[in-house]
């Protein structure tokens, strides 16, 4: 079983090898993830944490200097978890007025749990048999390409900047 599963993985890996995927990342894909707003830089940093800190995204780095924010989110839905992180940079225009980039990428994992116990006559559990065995394994990683996303995570920061 275990070959098979190595097998097929390959196969994929290689399949996906052979595309040339460098050449559509430049393609315009119509997401508009980038908002100007009427505030200063340190501002719209200030607004950007408190709404992601408020939606309850776990902040794993920033740099305030860079005005540069990353955040992550996990969701728990029976054996998978979905992890939606979200990257953002906030660039200063003016003395009053910034812009923020937003890029986010959702993950899916799932768990399996192998039950190494052994039993006699499949009733009595012998001591130092095995116990449970915990695996997880990421099933995709995706950007996100969701235009409702973006849109209220930029009226979120908005709200919070009135």
């Amino acid at each position: 079983m275990k070959r098979i599963v190595l097998i097929v993985m390959s196969c994929c890996f290689f399949a996906g090898c052979a595309q040339a995927v460098y050449k559509t990342c430049l393609v315009d894909t119509g997401i508009k993830n980038s908002r100007q707003f009427d505030v200063g830089k340190d501002d719209l940093y200030k607004f950007t944490m408190q709404t992601l800190l408020t939606k309850g995204f776990i902040i794993e780095s920033e740099n305030k200097a860079d005005g540069a924010i990353a955040a992550r989110k996990s969701i728990q839905k029976g054996k998978r978890t979905y992890v939606v992180g979200i990257q953002a940079r906030i660039y200063s225009l003016t003395d009053k007025t910034a812009s923020l980039f937003l890029n986010g990428v959702q993950t899916t994992e799932k768990t399996f749990i192998a039950d190494k116990t052994r039993f006699l006559l499949f009733i009595i559990p012998l001591p130092g048999g095995g116990g449970k065995e915990a695996t997880k394994v990421t099933e995709g990683v995706n950007t996100i390409e969701d235009q409702q996303f973006y849109d209220e995570l930029f009226s979120l920061i908005k709200s919070n900047i009135k």
